[in-house]
């Protein structure tokens, strides 16, 4: 119980402790000592773990227990508010798209570093959503 929740958070700690230390590492490589990132297949990376978060979502929201046993208006249209949310979120999420030649990862390290980061904290805001809707 406790005790585990204990390892968890030192764990949590030491892993972004270790992020923000490998980071500011890479800020201080050259740009010839950088391997370099086929940025579509990068970014496309991100996107479907984004993909799979929606689809928790999904079914955290539809398979809740005694999902046939209420009855209520509200609950029907709380649901279908929910559901409405999660598509809205995807379609902003998978239809505005950069042009490939002028993607934040092409601009500059800072901007791709920012990218990378404003995508991390996007999922994890989807999470909290999609656990917050449940």
């Amino acid at each position: 119980g406790e005790q585990g929740f204990e390892k968890f958070r030192i764990v949590l700690v030491v892993a972004t402790i270790w992020d923000v230390l490998s980071l500011l590492g890479f800020l201080c490589l050259k740009r010839e000592e950088i391997v370099p990132v086929h940025i579509q297949h990068f970014s496309g990376r991100m996107k479907e773990v984004t993909m799979v978060i929606f689809g928790e979502a999904i079914f955290a929201i539809i398979l809740q227990p005694y999902f046939h046993a209420r009855e209520e208006t509200h609950f029907y249209v709380a649901l279908a508010c929910t559901l409405w949310l999660i598509y809205a979120l995807a379609l902003q999420e998978f239809h505005i798209l950069p042009n490939e030649d002028d993607h934040a990862l092409r601009r500059s390290r800072l901007f791709g570093t920012l990218w990378y980061f404003t995508q991390i904290a996007k999922q994890i805001f989807l999470m909290g959503t999609s656990i917050g809707i449940k």
